[in-house]
């Protein structure tokens, strides 16, 4: 099969780019190298949604000679196992590379300044490595990665927002770092990013304590309403955080109601050493009514 019948290229400045590759419901062609050549001139870019659905290739090889991937160009490319970047590129385009779900390992080259909305969601990387010429790392932008375990950071690019969300798997300060859309960890978190910490079942229990804590260490609640998070925190059932929040003075700020609750939770389950710490803290922030059954 000849390259004409295999792509439609369109002449722009620079060359050409490949603007649609015409085979996608072909099952008999799983692999191939994009040609860095057509007419004599070079191969620069890949056109916006030119592979956009192809389910049958596995392995897409791009010329060095590509200095742009346009929007969406292998979206739903489902079963792709191996593509490159080539090194010229500076921007990995929205959702370029997204539902590519087969995609284990991916090289990230020196010169990306920018990865864009979703551009990698749904994948099946585990470590990514991140160039110290990244600026922006835009929202979503590894969304939906449930295997992703370790990200390495060489710069601090501005995060967008819930750029991990839904990786289950990554340690709590990489999470944080996506709640507060910053690669600085001190900075405030949103209510509803706060919200996110609890909403999704899939987080692992011991993963999203661990968040939680960090976040609460990092004073990232200082633009919350303290009592949303302590309502959040009994509605969830998760009593045990409140020892976090003790031990890193969050419960200063907490309310007679969301207090005696605590009381009463901490008292029955035996918790010694919380039930003395907040009775002490009632007592100095509200006092004792005379009738209070805790009271030591």
């Amino acid at each position: 099969m000849n390259c004409d019948e295999l792509f439609r290229f369109e002449e722009i400045e620079g060359g050409f780019a490949l603007a649609e590759y015409r085979q996608k419901d072909n099952k008999k062609i799983t692999k191939f190298e994009i040609p860095a050549e057509y007419k004599g001139l070079p191969v620069v870019a890949i056109a916006p949604n030119a592979f956009e659905c192809a389910e049958y290739l596995t392995e897409v090889k791009i010329p060095e000679t590509v200095v742009q991937i346009g929007r969406s160009a292998f979206n739903e490319a489902t079963r792709i196992k191996r593509i490159n970047i080539p090194k010229k590129l500076k921007e990995i385009a929205d959702y370029a590379f997204r539902n590519l779900f087969e995609l284990k390992r991916l090289e990230i080259p020196e010169g990306i300044v920018k990865i864009g909305k979703f551009a990698l969601k749904n994948s099946s990387l585990k470590t990514v490595v991140l160039p110290k010429s990244l600026e922006v790392l835009d929202n979503g932008a590894f969304e939906d990665c449930i295997y992703l375990e370790n990200v390495v950071f060489n710069s601090a690019p501005r995060l967008g927002r819930q750029v991990f969300r839904r990786c289950s798997f990554l340690p709590a300060d990489v999470t944080v770092m996506g709640l507060v859309d910053s690669c600085d960890i001190t900075r405030p978190l949103e209510t509803e990013n706060f919200n996110w910490m609890f909403k999704y079942p899939e987080i692992n229990e011991f993963k999203r304590r661990d968040v939680f804590e960090l976040a609460v260490k990092n004073n990232c609640f200082r633009n919350v309403d303290l009592t949303i998070v302590f309502n959040y925190i009994i509605n969830s059932g998760y009593w045990d955080y409140f020892e976090i929040a003790a031990r890193y003075g969050m419960l200063e700020s907490a309310g007679a109601e969301v207090l005696n609750k605590v009381v009463e939770y901490s008292a029955q389950h035996g918790k010694t050493e919380l039930t003395a710490y907040l009775l002490e803290l009632k007592k100095r922030k509200f006092g004792f009514d005379g009738d209070d059954k805790f009271e030591l």
